[in-house]
């Protein structure tokens, strides 16, 4: 793989990220928590911290990405291993949240206020992660159970999407 031309990193820099990424993993967790309880009584502003704390997430991770393929030293497999373990970790905890999200969401006939932006920010993230769990690298070492709730929320898609078809249209920039 060629490397950027760009600053190479040190595999310091790498391992206090990959801390502060973990530091990360626990507020997540910490407000998924918080995000269920809130759940049940459709309290959706804490759900969508939740999220904002999964985006935060995934921005760090971005950023460890590009420098785990840009180490002075070349590829560090013990670093990559521990950055995929911690994704992978966090894709399994933060995806028991969003199924109980639309499971909630399922059994409403229509939409609660405030809801739409979520669930479409969900539905683009269940896209991602059943596209990442289709890669072989990560389908080996995902949990059934993982699987398995991936399988469910797209049911409980299907069936928020019957209910609600006006949810999913969004405006083409032309006049009515």
């Amino acid at each position: 793989m060629a490397r950027s031309s760009g600053l190479l990193h040190t595999r310091k820099d790498v391992q206090t990220l990959l801390a502060a990424l973990e530091t990360h993993a626990d507020k997540v967790i910490a407000a998924a928590k918080e995000a269920s309880q809130a759940l049940a009584e459709e309290e959706f502003g804490i759900y969508s911290r939740f999220r904002g704390h999964c985006d935060d997430f995934d921005t760090l991770a971005i950023v460890i990405e590009y420098r785990l393929k840009n180490l002075r030293t070349g590829r560090d497999m013990a670093l990559e291993k521990q950055f995929e373990e911690l994704g992978i970790f966090m894709l399994t905890a933060t995806l028991q949240t969003s199924l109980h999200f639309l499971k909630i969401l399922s059994t409403r006939n229509e939409l609660p206020l405030g809801s739409k932006d979520i669930f479409l920010g969900e539905l683009r993230n269940l896209y991602r992660v059943k596209q990442m769990l289709e890669q072989d690298r990560y389908r080996k070492k995902v949990s059934s159970r993982a699987v398995k709730d991936i399988e469910t929320a797209e049911e409980i898609l299907s069936v928020i999407i019957e209910r609600a078809p006006s949810l999913l249209q969004l405006e083409t920039g032309e006049a009515a």
